[in-house]
């Protein structure tokens, strides 16, 4: 992961910015829309970290079930991709239990094969 900083704006954000962190995997050029496989910049930036193993956990299986997520936990953050590839992202509320939340998502991710 990066020491940059994802704001709550990128969650909400499509289009790239100069200054953006999305170089690496996916290279964006400023002012392109992330919309057809990412939900919003942050989810391409958080994508971008995962390739790196930056999360700090995983859980499921893009394929099935209720998709794959990523938990981020310095930025209270959690990254889903779906079986058609489409990645979101959003930020855990401050009230809200991360450990709950991400223990719930885990045992979502129990498949019958």
């Amino acid at each position: 992961m990066s020491d940059y900083e994802l704001s709550d704006e990128l969650f909400t954000r499509h289009v790239v910015q100069p200054g953006d962190p999305v170089t690496e995997y996916m290279p964006y050029e400023s002012y392109a829309s992330v919309w057809f496989k990412f939900e919003s910049v942050a989810a391409a930036i958080m994508w971008d970290w995962s390739m790196d193993s930056g999360q700090d956990e995983e859980s499921g299986d893009a394929q099935y079930g209720n998709g794959w997520h990523a938990l981020f936990r310095s930025e209270r953050a959690i990254l889903h991709a779906d079986n058609s590839g489409f990645v979101s992202a959003w930020r855990v509320q401050d009230e809200l239990n991360i450990d709950a939340l991400w223990e719930a998502i885990e045992k979502g991710a129990v498949y019958d094969y």
